[in-house]
């Protein structure tokens, strides 16, 4: 009976600023980010678990200040086994770290891209891993190891478990299973994931960005022969949430602040919220959505608005106004032709046109 905390993907160090946040909430969410693995080295402790770090511990290779801040974190902890392999972000961090860690025989980690062991021989448990690295051919690095079935056999693995070729060392699900290790710890997709009931993508403990909506967080786990013990436990701070709203050709302004104001009261400052506004609608909401401000007093971390919204245009109307100019042209040209998505060309053209006109 062995207690793991399996975790991957944290990401530490990222930059934030590529995203529609300021200064300031950007490095909010940097730190946030350190402050989750303090708290997922926390729980490994008052869980008496073994933490093994799946590859993509930071966002970029590590500077060496990062990995004394690293080195710091674990350090409060000495009582936790790490176990670390790199993933294809953060290549790199492990031959500094083992530069760096001093007196922390508690941090093991897997510094080729061949397949190797620790051995943690009194409880008979080998925990395999191998650094992430485009050239690897997984499958034939797991084939020259054969298994010493008297052992409880975890493995670590950053990868993208894709039949296709790509450069993050795939594998078919189905072939990794077939090597008959009691637990697959997995890396390398943000979103938590249980392939079969001993082959899990943890995903990233905190979510990055809105396309990593829902729960975040790692796997507490008791591996055993034949019979594990897994709970998801959600570690994240926030939640990325994406709504997308349906807008009507005759939706007045107020109906619309309506929605909003009920949407937004779902949330809390625990939300960071995106509302895509779509559908067709008249130009004076259209308009109103594009300076859309919400009032302050909403307590959210953070909201945008994205207004995919097309213009309603009164086609006969505009035909007749502009019959002699290159507006006209266009609506007779586009109503002429067979286009499949004939609204869609009218809308986006028209908009273009009028831009300075309406």
């Amino acid at each position: 009976m062995f207690p793991i905390v399996h975790s991957a993907d944290l990401h530490l160090g990222r930059n934030f600023l590529n995203q529609r946040y300021d200064y300031e909430m950007s490095q909010k969410r940097k730190e946030s980010l350190w402050n989750t693995f303090e708290n997922i080295l926390s729980f490994s402790k008052n869980n008496h678990a073994t933490l093994l770090l799946c590859g993509d511990t930071f966002d970029h290779t590590p500077e060496v200040h990062e990995v004394i801040h690293f080195l710091n974190c674990t350090g409060k902890y000495p009582e936790v086994p790490v176990y670390i392999i790199e993933g294809n972000h953060d290549q790199g961090f492990v031959n500094k770290l083992e530069q760096l860690k001093g007196s922390q025989t508690q941090i093991h980690t897997f510094q080729t891209a061949e397949l190797s062991f620790y051995e943690i021989d009194e409880i008979k448990v080998r925990i395999y891993g191998i650094k992430w690295n485009s050239n690897v051919v997984l499958s034939d690095e797991l084939k020259k190891n054969v298994l010493d079935s008297s052992y409880t056999n975890i493995l670590m693995l950053h990868s993208s478990l894709e039949e296709k070729k790509d450069a993050y060392m795939p594998i078919h699900k189905k072939e990794l299973l077939n090597y008959g290790y009691d637990y697959y710890a997995l890396g390398h997709v943000h979103q938590p994931i249980a392939l079969y009931e001993n082959m899990i993508f943890s995903g990233s403990p905190e979510p990055l960005s809105f396309r990593e909506t829902g729960k975040h967080g790692i796997i507490l786990g008791v591996i055993k022969k034949n019979k594990n013990k897994l709970d998801f436990i959600q570690m994240s701070k926030v939640e990325y949430v994406q709504k997308i709203i349906d807008l009507s050709e005759n939706m007045q302004i107020d109906q619309l602040d309506s929605i909003i104001e009920k949407e937004i009261n779902n949330y809390s400052k625990n939300h960071y919220l995106r509302i895509i506004f779509r559908g067709m609608v008249e130009k004076v909401l259209y308009d109103y959505i594009e300076k859309f401000q919400m009032n302050s007093h909403y307590k959210y971390a953070y909201l945008e608005f994205i207004n995919n919204c097309q213009i309603a245009f009164d086609y006969d109307l505009l035909k007749k106004l502009h019959e002699n100019d290159i507006v006209g042209q266009f609506i007779k040209t586009v109503e002429r032709d067979s286009f499949i998505n004939r609204e869609e060309i009218l809308a986006l053209g028209l908009e273009a046109l009028l831009r300075e006109k309406i």
